[in-house]
């Protein structure tokens, strides 16, 4: 009960209520949830959701963070996730939204990202971004191909976020043995308990949160 309700806010924060809805009803669908009351609200919450992201996708098949705000490739990757999970919870998505955000998507996987904080000066391509999008693309049967090569390539060098988005994209692609290697390393990574498992932050020393941690959520 605590993870639905009604969206509101940014694309980002709409999103943020649309997903965890998402979740729930693919919950329901699958273990068979017996809560009448929280189900009957899931579609009014979805309705309103994914009309505000309709409303705030751009003309070229982007989101940024408000409306009408330049279309960026964490955002869209974050949308569309969630827009993949509604339509696996059984909600209509309407499909040429889903259409032209993929083809934003994989036709800008590759742009260098340019942002002030940005360490980079050559404002090339991050990896950690690319990962995820990969991930989204691979959701929708349009696995970068050399995209996932390069990043598998490289994968010591992608934070756990990115790996985990990577070893999941192989895997959605059939690329099984490549995923089970990705996926060897990220659990190398994993400090554990008794009772839980978790991944620090890839910080070194004294280090402050880049950009990528808070522009990304760090999810």
């Amino acid at each position: 009960e605590d993870l639905i309700g009604y969206p509101y806010g940014c694309v980002e924060q709409t999103m943020s209520r649309v997903l965890p809805n998402a979740v729930i009803g693919r919950l329901a669908k699958t273990v068979k949830l017996d809560n009448p009351a929280l189900l009957a609200k899931l579609p009014e919450y979805m309705t309103a959701g994914l009309q505000r992201l309709y409303g705030f996708q751009n003309q070229d098949g982007s989101w940024g963070w408000w409306y009408g705000s330049t279309g960026n490739l964490y955002t869209t990757s974050y949308v569309l996730h969630g827009l993949q999970l509604v339509r696996e919870a059984g909600f209509e998505v309407e499909p040429q939204v889903l259409a032209r955000g993929m083809a934003w998507l994989a036709a800008n996987i590759n742009v260098a990202v340019a942002f002030p904080d940005k360490a980079d000066e050559t404002k090339a391509p991050e990896p950690s971004l690319q990962a995820y999008a990969l991930w989204v693309l691979a959701r929708g049967d349009q696995l970068d191909a050399p995209l996932a090569d390069r990043l598998f390539a490289s994968r010591d060098t992608l934070d756990s976020f990115a790996l985990g988005s990577l070893t999941m994209a192989l895997a959605e692609g059939n690329r099984g043995e490549q995923a089970q290697r990705a996926l060897d390393t990220l659990l190398g990574r994993a400090r554990s308990s008794a009772t839980a498992a978790w991944w620090p932050l890839d910080l070194k020393d004294g280090e402050r949160w880049p950009w990528y941690y808070w522009y990304a959520m760090s999810s």
